[in-house]
């Protein structure tokens, strides 16, 4: 009987999980980044748009960011309101991991629109995501 009722609650707390990690990746949306090899601001570097090995994604739900690097390196990453100008998250990872999460609970309002800024070396990516 016991090992009965272990089962069943295994089971459930499985489901429960798997629907949740659904649920997490559901409501991502993904931040389109474009790159620019040089350190000088988006607006005075070229617009052109270059395949990369790194992707964002904003969970809106819980508030983060999630940064995909294809391989570990330095990074500098910076969100930034695009209605008041103010660096509202600013910070450098040696990753030893592919993935950065941002934990923007409370800095974020809705409505507004954030740019991101990823900085590998010289090469700076860049996107625009509305909260």
């Amino acid at each position: 009987m016991k090992t009965r009722e272990l089962l069943l609650l295994c089971l459930f707390s499985f489901i429960s999980m798997s629907v949740n990690a659904g649920q997490y990746q559901k409501n991502e949306r993904k931040i389109r980044l474009e790159k620019h090899d040089s350190k000088n601001s988006p607006e005075k570097a070229g617009r052109s748009t270059i395949p990369f090995e790194v992707f964002a994604y904003l969970n809106s739900d819980y508030e983060l960011i999630s940064v995909d690097l294809k391989s570990t390196a330095d990074v500098e990453v910076s969100v930034t309101s695009l209605f008041t100008n103010e660096t509202i998250l600013s910070d450098s990872y040696s990753t030893s991991t592919s993935e950065i999460i941002l934990n923007l609970a409370g800095l974020l309002n809705e409505g507004e629109a954030y740019r991101i800024e990823i900085t590998i070396g010289d090469t700076v990516l860049y996107g625009d995501f509305t909260y």
